[in-house]
């Protein structure tokens, strides 16, 4: 488990390549995590399967009832105030046979362009926009954590069929 005070990966990225957006994502990312922790998912570097985590996302895995759960926010890699939320369900044993996986979507459908949330170009106030969406994903956690213990589906949780 990572040090509470560890700054996390994607924290360390957008200080090196968007040093104005750092603060908006820092605090934004801390507290994602904070709620996390108390779901029983702890922020990694690294996931179970020993693959490195994307240097612009934040990657939650839990572990436990023969489960592996990962929640994995990805970042625009053009602009840290976009990002995407996906999650799923897998075997928590190797060859990690995928269960379920799904993604936070404006009107559950499954193509890219309604899984990224934030600030569009368009915006005049990007902060605002980023904001907002971030609230969005705060107040969807425990139907994304629905989604991966039982596989209910919400408002904005579209189950990406893997059939």
């Amino acid at each position: 488990m990572k040090s509470p005070h560890a700054e996390s990966k994607v924290v360390r990225w957008t200080r090196k390549n968007f040093p104005g957006d750092t603060e908006i994502i820092a605090n934004c990312t801390a507290s994602l995590a904070s709620k996390l922790a108390a779901l029983g998912f702890d922020e990694k570097e690294k996931c179970a399967e020993g693959l490195s985590t994307q240097v612009n996302s934040q990657y939650f895995e839990r572990i436990g009832d023969g489960y592996l759960y990962y929640i994995n926010i990805i970042f625009d890699k053009w602009g840290p105030l976009k990002f995407q939320v996906n999650f799923a369900a897998k075997e928590g044993h190797e060859p990690y046979k995928w269960i379920r996986a799904g993604s936070l979507s404006r009107d559950k459908k499954e193509d890219m362009s309604s899984r990224w949330w934030g600030a569009s170009w368009m915006n005049l106030s990007k902060e605002k926009a980023f904001l907002k969406a971030w609230t969005t994903l705060e107040e969807n956690i425990m139907a994304i954590v629905a989604f991966l213990l039982h596989g209910q589906t919400g408002a904005l949780i579209a189950d990406l069929r893997l059939d």
